[in-house]
């Protein structure tokens, strides 16, 4: 009842704002066995995804950077891509955080390449540092490049700070995403 009535309170609010999407963290219980939980939220978001779907929203899961922010249900994107894979429903799609990705699994292409057919919304941040593309070792400006390729259309979001703080770095940050779109734009 709990779950269900969250549901519907971020389905308002995301209808009040213009929101496509819901955003889903799990928090994992140390008392429950992972794999239990994992069933049980598999079976929630199957219920929250016919609720999301009805009212023309999708769900999106993230999975989150254990050393940052411990004591979540999914910091692996192969463990997000499982769940996913059990709850099976159309309105339950995945955020690929390019920052969570490369910290905890690697290389972003090949785990782009695997979770494709279940991203909906693409975050951006290079590592170490959740920093501008480019100024990471991470390999985002490739990614970008990638999704640029495939002719993604989907919600793309920076979600970085500034390796250099400052007004000069937002500017060169915004000049190389200006850059990046306009050539994606013109083909």
């Amino acid at each position: 009842a709990w779950v269900d009535a969250e549901v519907a309170l971020a389905v308002a609010a995301a209808k009040r704002i213009g929101s496509r999407h819901i955003a889903v963290l799990g928090g994992a219980d140390p008392a429950l066995p992972r794999a239990e939980a994992h069933r049980a939220f598999a079976a929630h978001l199957r219920r929250a995804g016919d609720v999301a779907a009805a009212a023309g929203l999708t769900i999106v899961l993230e999975h989150l950077n254990e050393a940052t922010v411990p004591g979540m249900l999914l910091h692996r994107l192969d463990e997000t891509l499982a769940l996913l894979a059990a709850t099976d429903h159309p309105a339950v799609r995945l955020i690929f955080d390019t920052g969570h990705v490369a910290a905890m699994d690697g290389a972003l292409l090949p785990a782009l390449e695997r979770a494709w057919r279940w991203v909906e919304v693409v975050q951006i941040a290079d590592q170490p540092g959740r920093v501008e593309p480019g100024a990471g070792r991470a390999g985002v400006v490739e990614l970008l490049d990638w999704l640029h390729a495939r002719g993604h259309a989907g919600l793309v979001e920076l979600e970085h700070g500034w390796a250099v703080p400052g007004r000069t770095s937002e500017a060169a940050g915004l000049q190389a995403l200006a850059r990046w779109l306009s050539r994606g734009a013109s083909g």
